[in-house]
């Protein structure tokens, strides 16, 4: 899951930087950075992840967005 997240970073940040808060086994739970988060297109960028994390063979869909301290804290529940 760490490597879908680098992954995501190498080709989003800076407009949008991903950290893997917690991984649970059937949640992660990611905290999102970056000027995303006052553009109308904000869940594009967060469902960008999920397509990254099949290409890994992990299926998850987003469960919640939750305004943080930073940015976005964003969980993904795992299929």
């Amino acid at each position: 899951m760490q490597t879908a997240v680098e992954t995501y970073n190498r080709y989003r940040s800076p407009e949008a930087t991903a950290v893997l808060l917690q991984a649970r086994p059937a949640s992660l739970e990611v905290l999102f950075t970056g000027s995303l988060c006052h553009t109308c297109g904000c869940r594009d960028y967060l469902e960008d992840l999920v397509v990254f994390l099949e290409e890994q063979g992990v299926r998850a869909t987003v469960e919640s967005i939750a305004p943080g301290r930073q940015g976005l804290v964003v969980t993904y529940l795992l299929l």
